[in-house]
């Protein structure tokens, strides 16, 4: 007499196999659900266009002096900066030899927030473990998570990171005074340490999709600059289809067209962010994607015809020649046309 099967359980190998890959695909599309989200909320605090009407019940703000954290080891000192996601605070972690200064990031306490930074923390883990094989020394330029990592303080997921001085944006605007920063040795050095990072998120095979002057870090002592927020961070193999990754004026060519992309979209930006640390301009300034691809053919010339014409996207900015379709004007420049 056969055993009957037990309830809830597969009734045969094959079954299994089937709901693990059923499982598999649906945390597929919950990880793409989570991104798409993070890249909406992104570009509409960009576009200052959301539907969110008042945020500021939703984030943290303990006062000076708060305990928080695991047995209250951390102290709050003062705030750091807050961003569409969550608010950035100085801590002081109690016990600890020299000043214990660290900086937590204290997610909003919003439910779909709470999942992306979670992913978040998956992907810093995940991060940290593929670049210990892969590019220990480009590691080093990466900002990742120190400490007990991660607590929960009145329901706001915590992240606890190196505590840095500032972002490149504010750092272009104290230190540059308008002009750019010193090409040698700062930028020079900062540039190194960029290409570093990027090499070993490229080896790690994840796209970081937000990079950009705001994301990375100065030391305390002004010597070293780490890449940071991977929030938008990806596995290249799990690449979402969408023509709003990457802030705007740091957007490769190939993600407005809808084309194939990979971790080079990240060295586009990278390239784009130099420019305008060493000048203190924007390289690419449009209001639009049909604008970008407007002010890169101005600086580059015509795209390839079939560079153009490749993408999901590209019949947004290209007739079937190759011609540039521009949506805010009368610039035109045809596939026969070659940069000076």
């Amino acid at each position: 007499m056969q055993e009957a099967a037990l309830p809830g359980r597969p009734t045969s190998p094959g079954a299994a196999l089937g709901d693990l890959g059923e499982l598999r695909r649906r945390l597929a599309e919950e990880r793409r659900r989570l991104q798409l989200f993070v890249v909406r909320a992104r570009q509409g605090h960009e576009d200052r266009q959301d539907v969110i009407e008042d945020w500021e019940h939703e984030y943290c703000r303990p006062s000076a002096g708060q305990a928080c954290g695991p047995q209250e080891g951390f102290v709050v000192e003062k705030e750091l900066g807050k961003g569409v996601f969550a608010t950035v605070f100085r801590c002081r972690q109690r016990g600890l030899q020299g000043s214990g200064a660290c900086a937590v990031k204290f997610i909003r306490s919003n439910a779909m927030l709470r999942k992306a930074a979670e992913k978040e923390v998956s992907m810093l883990r995940r991060l940290r473990a593929r670049t210990a094989q892969f590019d220990r020394e480009g590691a080093r330029f990466l900002l990742g998570l120190v400490g007990c990592e991660t607590f929960v303080h009145e329901n706001h997921l915590a992240l606890v990171l190196e505590l840095m001085n500032c972002d490149l944006r504010s750092g272009l605007q104290k230190y540059g005074q308008g002009c750019g920063l010193p090409l040698i040795p700062t930028l020079r050095n900062f540039a190194r340490n960029i290409f570093m990072a990027l090499r070993a998120l490229q080896r790690a095979n994840i796209i970081h999709g937000d990079v950009k002057p705001d994301n990375m870090l100065m030391s305390l002592d002004k010597s070293v600059v780490k890449l940071c927020d991977f929030g938008s961070a990806m596995d290249a193999s799990e690449q979402i289809r969408t023509d709003y990754i990457q802030p705007r004026y740091y957007r490769a060519p190939e993600v407005i067209l809808g084309q194939e992309y990979g971790v080079q979209i990240d060295t586009w930006s990278a390239g784009v962010t130099l420019f305008e640390l060493a000048t203190g301009l924007i390289l690419f300034r449009g209001g639009s994607n049909n604008e970008m691809i407007h002010e890169m053919l101005k600086t580059t010339g015509a795209f390839g015809q079939q560079f153009a014409l490749t993408g999901e996207f590209a019949t947004k900015h290209f007739n079937d020649n190759g011609d540039f379709l521009n949506a805010g004007g009368d610039f035109r420049l045809t596939k026969l046309q070659l940069p000076h």
